[in-house]
């Protein structure tokens, strides 16, 4: 028997455990963690195919020591794990953007301009974007300025754009970007909210959300060593609707994010950190073990 039957057998003990767990999401009994953090999409130039800009890697390790509760990432990450895909990359770099909290655009390339451009168009990710830019172009009366750059002054402020003096091979060598570090450390950086909250738009069928996306790497969590596409067929149990469409742009993201990784073959994915995202009003114990036994009767492979 093939284990995408046995998930959807409602004779099955896999059936019955998501079924429960179905119960507790339709009434509301996820909570968020207290120490939640921020998504910061980073856009810029690379210095080939699989290194980003001495910018950017410069601002990443800024990051990683200066401003905690936030995750930086690279689109380029996320597409190299998109195996096969075949969207377009601005419709991919749009999902990106949806559940980020801030996207930040050296504008160093001819793709970072363009990448500004499609970002700008829409205003709720004007209010999201930070653009870095040369000072050499701060008065400058060009479409760039007098278009995106001032649709975003508008809607989010003028301290949304950070000037500096930029080097012509600072894309391969760095240069002074640390000049920007402080105004964006006082964007960026943000107290937590410590008030305990339930979790909403959890359901990846929909938008792509922060909180769908860490929905996905608990049901790893739970669940794995597993597939996509057994994944989209619990996510049907669970939302009715499917979500085939968006399983590998989510799991390519969690994987970018090195939440997940793959095992065994390039089909299954676990999860690396060791405990859930969200607090659940239901014994998770109990979906997990229904999920192993299946795998240990039927498919003990998955775990070599």
């Amino acid at each position: 028997m093939q284990l995408h039957d046995i998930i959807s057998s409602d004779q099955s003990a896999v059936h019955r455990a998501l079924l429960n767990f179905k119960a507790a999401i339709n009434r509301k009994g996820i909570w968020c963690p207290k120490d939640d953090i921020q998504f910061v999409f980073l856009c810029g130039a690379n210095i080939d195919e699989k290194t980003p800009s001495k910018r950017r890697q410069d601002i990443i390790d800024f990051s990683l020591h200066q401003i905690p509760h936030t995750k930086f990432f690279l689109a380029e990450t996320i597409f190299n794990h998109l195996d096969g895909h075949n969207s377009n990359l601005l419709d991919i770099e749009h999902d990106l953007s949806s559940f980020s909290d801030y996207i930040i655009i050296v504008l160093e390339s001819e793709s970072a301009f363009c990448e500004l451009g499609a970002f700008a168009m829409k205003e709720e990710l004007r209010r999201k974007l930070i653009v870095i830019n040369d000072c050499e172009f701060k008065e400058s009366k060009s479409f760039i300025k007098r278009g995106p750059i001032d649709a975003i002054v508008e809607s989010a402020g003028q301290e949304r754009i950070l000037y500096y003096k930029m080097d012509k091979e600072g894309k391969l060598f760095g240069d002074r970007i640390g000049d920007i570090y402080r105004p964006l450390y006082d964007l960026i950086n943000k107290v937590p909210n410590l008030r305990r909250r339930r979790a909403e738009n959890i359901d990846p069928t929909g938008s792509l959300t922060k909180n769908s996306l860490r929905f996905i790497f608990d049901l790893v969590y739970l669940m794995g060593p597993i597939t996509a596409e057994e994944l989209s067929r619990i996510i049907k149990i669970l939302f009715i609707k499917s979500a085939d469409n968006k399983m590998k742009n989510l799991l390519a993201v969690l994987l970018a994010f090195q939440e997940v990784q793959k095992i065994n073959t390039k089909y299954f994915v676990v999860a690396k950190e060791r405990k859930l995202f969200y607090e659940y009003d239901f014994d998770c114990y109990l979906l997990k073990t229904a999920f192993k036994n299946m795998y240990y009767k039927y498919d003990k492979l998955r775990f070599e």
